[in-house]
């Protein structure tokens, strides 16, 4: 009998690349999902943000989805179930977020890590952010705003971000998340 571990979702980026966003709109599809049979459980731990538990508490109570307030000193202590999926909304510094990612890149977990960046941010800024998240390696991007962008400028960032072995999988707009993203 194979043992399933716990199915983390965190969303990695810069304050302002929709990082929250695309968590939301992650969990929601999740959610929408026939025949799932995962429970879904949303993690708040950011608290550099102003207001940001307040709006993931504000999400759950609509969507009804189960929603945890934690403090980042707290996360690695919380006790995740096998049979449920967690998105982990996560705020803190960069020396933070690189403890958190190897807490739950420990084997223990289904970890499913992604980078957002915005269409629109110059390569050399995008160079940086890659650089500051290297400890994710390999990374799953996702572009956000991708509505105030031409496609031309998608296929330029996709050309590019291939070059620095990273994989965009999806695209995120003002309404939805596209390119057939799917949720493992």
């Amino acid at each position: 009998m194979k043992i399933l571990k716990p199915t983390i979702y965190m969303i990695y980026g810069h304050y302002g690349s929709g990082k929250t966003n695309v968590l939301f709109k992650l969990c929601f599809n999740k959610l929408k999902e026939k025949d799932s049979g995962n429970k879904i459980v949303l993690i708040s731990a950011n608290y550099c943000t102003l207001g940001q538990n307040n709006i993931c508490e504000k999400f759950c109570e609509i969507t009804k989805i189960p929603f945890v307030s934690k403090l980042k000193e707290n996360l690695t202590d919380f006790n995740y179930e096998s049979d449920t999926t967690y998105f982990i909304d996560f705020g803190s510094s960069l020396k933070d977020q690189k403890y958190i990612f190897e807490f739950f890149n420990s084997g223990n977990f289904n970890f499913n890590p992604i980078l957002t960046i915005p269409a629109f941010m110059d390569f050399s800024i995008a160079e940086s952010v890659l650089s500051q998240f290297s400890f994710i390696t390999k990374p799953k991007i996702l572009l956000t705003f991708c509505d105030y962008v031409s496609k031309t400028r998608i296929n330029d960032c996709e050309f590019y971000l291939k070059k620095q072995n990273a994989c965009i999988i999806g695209l995120n707009n003002s309404s939805n998340l596209s390119r057939g993203f799917i949720l493992k």
